[in-house]
């Protein structure tokens, strides 16, 4: 049977890494979105994206 110590540690880390990814997610919110470039249907740029739209 596991061990209560090991169930505490185990809810401490959990909670943890949720709060680390949250921050880091709440500084980064639309850093990432806004330096990609539009997405296509297929994934690829299309033809008609320049240089200076990237």
């Amino acid at each position: 049977m596991i061990s209560m110590d090991t169930v505490i540690v185990l809810i401490v880390v959990v909670l943890g890494g949720l709060g680390a990814w949250g921050t880091i997610s709440f500084w980064m919110d639309g850093r990432y979105r806004r330096n990609r470039p539009n997405p296509t249907l297929s994934g690829f740029r299309s033809p008609e994206d320049r240089e200076d739209d990237r």
